[in-house]
C-alpha cells in the first residue's frame, strides 16, 4: 500500500456517484472493534467492493473504519473497510482515499450481505457512472 498521486485501476466492481448521498466515517478501535468519534469525510464515488472520498489530512493506510453510508430511499448502511490507498487528487483539497471493504457474508468482521444487494442495485441504476 502506497502513497500515489492516481491509483492504478485494479477494481473488480463499476465505480459510480450517487447524487444525494452522504458518508460518516467511523474508526474502530482495533483492540475493542468500538467505533470511535466520527471524522469528516466526503465521499466521491462508492461501489460494491469500495469507495473512494476525500479529507483534509491522509488517513493511514490500512487503517480499519466502519462507513456510514446514507443513500436516497434507503436506511443508513455501515459497511465495514480498510483504506488501501491515498494520493492528491487534481480536483480535491486534502487527500483522496480508496478504500476496500471486507467480505460480505454472516461471520463477525464481515458485511452484512444485505448490504451487498442494496450497493448491486444502486450500480445498475444510477445514471452517474465514474469515467475512466
Amino acid at each position: 500500500m502506497t502513497e500515489r498521486f492516481f491509483p492504478f485501476e485494479r477494481r473488480s466492481h463499476l465505480r459510480f456517484k450517487v447524487p444525494g448521498a452522504r458518508m460518516d466515517l467511523l474508526p474502530v478501535d482495533p483492540r475493542t472493534s468500538a467505533p470511535n468519534t466520527p471524522q469528516g469525510a466526503s465521499l466521491i464515488d462508492l461501489s460494491v467492493g469500495g469507495l473512494s472520498f476525500a479529507c483534509r489530512d491522509p488517513i493511514q493506510l490500512g487503517e480499519l473504519f466502519r462507513f456510514s453510508l446514507s443513500l436516497p430511499g434507503h436506511e443508513p448502511i455501515r459497511l465495514l473497510g480498510r483504506v488501501k490507498w491515498r494520493g492528491r487528487g487534481p480536483n480535491t483539497p486534502g487527500y483522496v482515499h480508496g478504500v476496500e471493504f471486507a467480505r460480505y457474508g454472516t461471520r463477525p468482521g464481515e458485511n452484512r450481505p444485505e448490504h451487498e444487494k442494496v450497493l448491486l442495485a444502486f450500480e445498475g441504476t444510477v445514471l452517474e457512472p465514474e469515467a475512466e
